[in-house]
This record gives C-alpha cells, sequence and structure tokens, in this order.
C-alpha cells in the first residue's frame, strides 16, 4: 500500500486545488469540482506508479522526486525562500 500522505501534504502546502480550480475559462462550480478531481486522481494514479516502481529505492530523494513529477511541479530548480535547494545558495 502506498503512502499518499507526502503527496497530499503537498498539494495542500502549496494550494494546488485552488490552482487547479482556477482556468482563464467561465466555469460553473460543478465543472470545478470535477476539473480539480480529475486533477487530484491523475496527480495520485502517477505518484502510486512512480512509489511502486522497482526503481523506488525508498529515499527520501526519490520520494520526493515522484511528489514533484506526479504534481508536475519541476524537481530541478525549485525556490523556496529564496534559496535555490539544489545548489544551496541564496538567490539575489
Amino acid at each position: 500500500m502506498v503512502n499518499l500522505k507526502p503527496l497530499l501534504d503537498e498539494i495542500d502546502r502549496s494550494n494546488l486545488k485552488e490552482s487547479w480550480a482556477d482556468t482563464l475559462y467561465e466555469m460553473t462550480d460543478k465543472e470545478t469540482i470535477i476539473r480539480v478531481d480529475d486533477k487530484l486522481n491523475e496527480s495520485i494514479s502517477s505518484y502510486i506508479k512512480m512509489m511502486a516502481s522497482p526503481k523506488n529505492d525508498g529515499s527520501a530523494r526519490y520520494l520526493n522526486w515522484a511528489i514533484h513529477q506526479s504534481l508536475g511541479i519541476s524537481s530541478k530548480c525549485r525556490v523556496a525562500n529564496g534559496v535555490n535547494r539544489r545548489r544551496g545558495r541564496a538567490l539575489n
């Protein structure tokens, strides 16, 4: 059984449900809910496949990669609090 908590925590932390609900097109509330549910289910399905892969070595690095890949977030260069996590240097 794959632990979905890390994925769901990242979705909450990144406010992705609100982002998924936002669109350039006019949508009814029902259509918006369906869109968010579809995006969530797509991310969960992708995450489960990656976590079940034989390439999963159980490391934190793989977990982080799988979360970001399933959410469509670049894992090459994420910026938080002005620090490039990959290089560990402040951005100025």
